[in-house]
C-alpha cells in the first residue's frame, strides 16, 4: 500500500472511524487513523505528507481506517 502511494505529490489523508462499542468516539477514531498513518510512515512515506483525521462514529462505517488521497 505504501509503495503505491510513495510517488504521489498529493497530501494523503488517513480517516479513522469509531465503532459503536467505543466509549470515546473521537479518541478511538483518531487512534485508528494514527496507527495507519504510523504504518505508512514506517513503510517509507514522507511524514509531512500524511495527515490523520478522526471522524468519530459515522452511520454505515464500522470501526477502522481508510486512506484518501487529496
Amino acid at each position: 500500500m505504501a509503495e503505491a502511494l510513495r510517488g504521489t505529490q498529493s497530501t494523503i489523508v488517513v480517516e479513522g472511524y469509531a465503532s459503536a462499542a467505543d466509549k470515546d468516539k473521537n479518541s478511538a477514531s483518531l487512534d485508528r487513523a494514527n496507527r495507519l498513518r504510523d504504518q505508512l510512515v514506517r513503510n517509507g512515506l514522507d511524514p509531512n505528507k500524511v495527515v490523520a483525521l478522526g471522524k468519530g462514529e459515522q452511520q454505515g462505517r464500522g470501526g477502522g481506517a481508510r486512506i484518501v488521497e487529496s
